[in-house]
């Protein structure tokens, strides 16, 4: 146990390594932390499904509604307008451009074919089963060696996981599922490391804390056992073992040792999992890989905060520049409480040793400035501080370069010891924060100030424009290559500058300098293209196919080569949309360290052999294009092919923002009936340096007000302070009814035009509240949006408060961008308020719409108080008011034949666009009423005419004294949404009313339906109805409803008369989701017109009505 002190130590290193980055979506990463985040050149090499190369690293593919650049980053594999949709799966044999695209996983000549097994021939690897085409023939992929050769390695059982039904069972003895044989990867050398030595248990592992061996447990990761990791009270558990002694003895794998020299770097890889946590806080708990007490980097520590029944992957590269003693496998729980965790399947394979990398000396002295100015030269507004309230990312003092500027300057010199004179080339790095800014004259959003990095007395190498928008309280970290090819660099020189704009002013900080040499020989990163710097692969096509993916139709020629460029040439016709693709491949020197580029010249040479544009009406013309990734051709990249032609050049300028271009594609294509058929050759890749568009984080401009009121718009009384400031030097200043706002400006290479959505935050401070004298009320701060209130934004205060808080809502728009943002402050009638608002940021982030619903009510202006701005008036209606009986301002006032209506209009977000049944409900009164014996009629009516069956009335024949209720259902009868509701007054011709109504409401009544169609008969002819013997009334008002009516007529010894439809629902029904209902309640109204018994005797019926359901009649008196 003498390494304990050393392990011990080790844990506070631990703490502080960086957590491990969290993927987009870490449900979709189980298990995959080793690929996530590594670089890439294609997607193959992130070793699973669930990732995909992007920009150069292996990022999570995303789900249904993300956003998304190209399909295969999307788990259902279609991009559709920069989201994730589900994708189209294709069956065996149907056409196909892309394998994701089949069920079968490959895409073949065109058609989704099986992929083959080994030996099969092949000529891509999607068309093998083990996804290896090798010398045109499927290959089996590399295996690991078995300890035991007659067991082949399996994953881990689910024990949750039905068993084989056919598998014969003892139904009194459960079943265990067959363990997964122990294998240790290639080279290992850990001793023990699937915990299966019935006789040793845990050893020769040594043990620390709380740590055991299991017993006998079939979800171990492989055979049986584990070890037990818990944390509690008395501290954190642990193992470790020596790999190797002195001297290192033949590996356990039987080969050969490397060397004889004890290794000093590993590949450390082990199984956990997380077995249970509690009470561990936010930051939860950790597993870390250690060696001889000390930390390694942060790949080798996993971060937790719950439980799971999965078991994952940690692998971390343990390396020293001594010889590895012990290799540790410890946890802890930085904020308390407990945690348990299994281990199992540990590796330890020794690495080859590294030859000694050059390691860079900071020459800097005093570049913290805790000693002063010296040895630094200051010239201008430059002096070494130490201010209340600011926070240097190291130590008490910094550099601080202010008002028009200021310079530090330091000669160089070699720390005793070193045995070269200087360097030529060194790494200025240094953290900068730009505190205060002011452009003076120069124009709006231009920066009028700078920080320039430069050596000897040579022009800057690095020049930092600095604006508004650059005022942070947080530090930046800069680093600047300098490199001299004639001489040793003597000095340094760091300056701000703001000469070129009159009154501009600057305040910067500057820590932590650091002058790191630069090992002879090394060059900056190359940021443009090498001079050989085509990347396609056999763009002649002299070797065939080789490289290339061909689409439908197209094949190598080799009849009319033209001359110099080689025997073959691609071929590709246009009415059958041939298509040819490459896999962009970097070449081996490499030029990036990104994974590819985002721009691309692609070039070629092509002549138009055939070109038939198709004639008539099916006539038109075919084009010839480039794309990228699976995306469209762009319309400034077709040419269009009218003729045959000979050979001519192609040359289009491909570009991403969203990910490194990873495939080009040329193809044609024809419109109508028109074809084509075309050469290609001499296809060049040409990679461009650019620098691709991003989203950008915060667009607020000025957020800090240290420009004073620029970007913004001040309304009312709404000012700029600088005093008693706690936050900042400046901020706005609100008052009751003051606002600002700020137009919304994307930045320059801003990769969208504006955003639906952002997250708006900013620090705030009440200075001041008063109440008011009498009566109850608040202040309430608020944000704007395209200058209208959003009154979820609304926060209301009554009290003032000292400090500046933080303030966070989100705004969205459903229908286009934002273009404006504001704040206001509101009060209530004799309140008053001050506050302070700093630091304000607009974030752009995802628009999320509102969930739909079912409205309420749908009336609107149901009081009427709005006067007739959403009614209609008809007839002897108008609006009044007075009616000492009634609280409202206004009511309408209706006399016989007066009438009002309004055309429903459903609100937004609402779940429907109608309904088919609404409740309508209103307060009326019988203000006048006279009568010689007959009666007034109060009424709803649907769509404009009261004849209709959806209409529900009420006679009177008095008048009222109070306002009462009236209530009552409106239903379609036609198979159609209601579109109006109407109410109105009729009297007879000896009755007249008066009546007022108010607070008139439609309640949609939710799943109502009539599935007849003309069911009234009021259409010009009987259609949709089936008829035989049956006729269109004339114009007749003794019609239950209408004008018109069905006549059906039947004569002895004839077929009868019949009228039947087919049943069509709206497209919401039914509603349980099946093709139709079972039951209808089918309601007619009817009248015997003319009725003759012949030959009956007695009472006895002649005729009779039948009803029929799907021809199975029904019969009935």
């Amino acid at each position: 146990m003498r390494f304990l002190p050393l392990l011990l130590a080790a844990l506070p290193l631990v703490a502080a390594l960086p957590a491990p980055a969290e993927p987009a979506d870490a449900s979709a990463v189980v298990g995959n932390e080793r690929h996530l985040g590594w670089p890439c050149t294609k997607s193959s090499q992130c070793g699973t499904k669930d990732l995909y190369c992007r920009r150069g690293k292996c990022d999570v593919r995303k789900k249904l509604g993300s956003k998304c650049y190209k399909s295969i980053g999307c788990i259902s594999n279609k991009c559709s307008e920069k989201r994730c949709v589900a994708g189209a799966v294709l069956t065996l044999g149907e056409r196909c451009e892309t394998s994701k695209s089949c069920a079968s996983t490959y895409c073949g000549k065109s058609k989704c074919a099986v992929p083959q097994p080994v030996g099969a021939d092949c000529y891509k690897p999607a068309g093998c089963l083990s996804g290896i085409c090798t010398d045109h023939k499927c290959a089996a992929p590399a295996t690991t060696p078995n300890p035991d050769p007659t067991t082949p390695p399996t994953t881990p059982k689910d024990p949750s996981a039905p068993q084989d039904p056919s598998s014969p069972q003892d139904p009194s003895t459960p079943t265990n599922p067959t363990p997964n044989p122990p294998t240790d990867e290639v080279g290992n050398v850990s001793d023990n490391g699937h915990f299966e030595d019935d006789e040793g248990g845990l050893a020769p592992w040594q043990t620390i804390g709380e740590t055991k061996r299991s017993d006998v447990d079939y979800t171990a990761w492989d055979g049986t056992h584990y070890a037990i990791l818990e944390v509690n009270e008395a501290g954190g558990p642990g193992l470790y073992q020596q790999p190797y002694t002195e001297p290192p003895p033949t590996r356990r794998d039987g080969l050969e040792a490397r060397d004889t020299q004890i290794p000093s770097a590993y590949d450390v890889s082990l199984r956990y999992r997380v077995n249970k946590i509690a009470n561990a806080g936010a930051k939860g708990c950790r597993l870390a890989v250690l060696y001889d007490g000390k930390a390694p980097d942060a790949s080798g520590v996993v971060r937790y905060t719950s439980a799971s029944s999965e078991w994952k992957e940690l692998r971390a590269n343990v390396k020293s520049d001594e010889a590895i003693q012990y290799l540790f496998i410890v946890m802890d729980c930085p904020d308390g409480g407990t945690t348990t965790v299994h281990i199992d399947d540990v590796n330890f394979v020794p690495l080859a040793p590294e030859e000694p990398a050059f390691t860079a000396t900071d020459v800097a002295r005093n570049g913290g400035f805790e000693s002063g100015k010296d040895p630094w030269t200051l010239v201008g507004k430059a002096e070494v501080v130490k201010l209340v309230g600011v926070v240097p990312p190291d130590g008490d003092y910094y550099l601080r370069l202010y008002r028009e500027g200021g310079t530090a300057r330091q000669l160089l010199e070699m720390p005793a010891g070193t045995k070269v004179a200087g360097f030529n080339s060194y790494d200025i790095k240094f953290k900068y924060r730009l505190d205060s800014y002011y452009g003076g004259k120069a124009n709006a959003g231009q920066p009028a100030c700078r920080l320039d990095v430069s050596y000897d007395d040579e022009p800057p190498t690095k020049q930092v424009y600095l604006s508004a928008a650059d005022v942070s309280k947080t530090w930046t970290e800069l680093t600047v290559t300098v490199t001299n090819d004639a001489d040793l660099i003597k000095a340094i020189q760091i300056e701000s500058y703001c000469g070129d704009y009159q009154n501009a002013l600057a305040d910067v900080y500057i820590d932590v300098v650091q002058v790191l040499s630069r090992a002879p020989g090394t060059t900056t990163p190359p940021t443009t293209p090498p001079k050989k710097d085509d990347v396609c692969v056999n763009g002649g096509f002299e070797d065939g196919a080789e490289s290339w993916t061909f689409a439908s139709d197209a094949a190598i020629g080799t009849s009319y080569p033209k001359d110099g460029n080689g025997k073959k040439y691609a071929v590709l016709q246009g009415h059958t949309k041939d298509s040819i693709s490459q896999q962009v491949q970097l070449p081996p020197d490499g030029t990036t360290g990104s994974g590819g580029f985002y721009q691309y010249v692609v070039r070629f040479e092509y002549r138009v052999f055939e070109y038939d544009f198709g004639g008539g009406a099916n006539s038109g013309t075919c084009q010839i294009g480039v794309s990228h990734d699976d995306l469209p051709i762009a319309d400034v990249d077709k040419r269009t092919i009218d003729s045959a032609s000979g050979w001519g050049t192609y040359e289009a300028t491909l570009t991403s923002d969203m990910d490194c271009v990873q495939n080009i594609k040329i193809s044609t294509s024809c419109g109508g009936m028109a074809s084509t058929l075309v050469a290609v050759d001499q296809v060049q890749f040409l990679p461009k340096a650019y620098t691709p568009k991003t989203e950008p984080t915060d667009v607020a401009r000025n957020g800090g007000f240290e420009s004073s009121k620029e970007q913004w718009t001040f309304a009312g009384q709404s000012s700029i302070g600088t005093i008693n400031s706690e936050y900042d030097q400046q901020y706005a200043i609100l008052q009751g009814g003051d606002s600002i706002s700020q137009d919304i400006k994307m930045p320059d290479n801003s990769l969208y035009q504006g955003y639906q959505a952002y997250r708006v935050r900013f620090k705030w401070h009440v200075q001041a509240y008063a109440a008011g004298s009498t009566g109850t009320g608040k202040c309430q701060v608020y944000i704007t949006q395209d200058n209208a209130q959003v009154d979820a934004t609304l926060t209301p205060f009554d009290t003032p408060f000292s400090g500046f808080i933080d303030f966070s809502s989100y705004i969205g728009k459903e229908d286009g961008f934002i273009k404006n943002i504001g704040f206001g402050l509101s009060c209530s009638s004799g309140y008053t308020a001050t506050i302070y608002m700093d630091n304000v940021h607009f974030e752009p982030t995802e628009y999320v719409p509102p969930p739909k619903t079912e409205p309420t009510d749908v009336a609107r202006d149901g009081d009427f108080e709005e006067g007739a701005s959403s009614w209609n008036f008809a007839g002897d209606a108008m609006v009044s008011g007075a009616d000492p009986m009634w609280e409202n301002t206004k009511y309408v006032e209706l006399k016989p034949g007066g009438k009002v209506s309004q055309t429903l209009v459903m609100p937004p977000r609402s779940l429907y666009d109608g309904y088919y049944g609404y409740s309508v409900a209103m307060k009326w009164r019988g203000k006048e009423f006279t009568s010689s014996g007959g009666l007034c009629y109060l009424y709803f009516s649907q769509d404009g005419s009261r004849t209709k069956l959806g209409t529900m009335e009420y006679a009177f024949g008095n008048s009222f004294p109070g306002w009462v209720d009236f209530s009552g259902p409106i239903e379609s009868e036609d198979g159609e949404v209601v579109k109006s509701i109407s109410i109105g007054l009729e009297c007879d011709a000896t009755a007249n009313a008066v009546v007022f109504i108010d607070q008139v409401s439609f309640t949609p009544i939710k799943d109502l339906l009539n599935a007849a169609r003309n069911g009234r008969f009021e259409a010009s002819d009987l259609s949709p109805w089936v008829v035989t013997g049956t006729t269109l009334s004339n114009s007749d008002k003794t019609a239950k409803d209408g004008l018109h009516y069905a006549q059906l007529s039947a004569a002895a010894g004839g077929s009868g008369a019949t009228m039947s439809q087919q049943i069509v629902l709206p497209a919401r029904y039914p509603l349980d989701g099946s093709d139709g209902y079972k039951k209808y309640d089918v309601k007619l109204f009817y009248k015997i017109v003319s009725y003759n018994g012949g030959t009956a005797t007695g009472g006895a019926a002649a005729c009779v009505e039948h009803l029929h359901q799907d021809d199975q009649r029904r019969e009935r008196d």
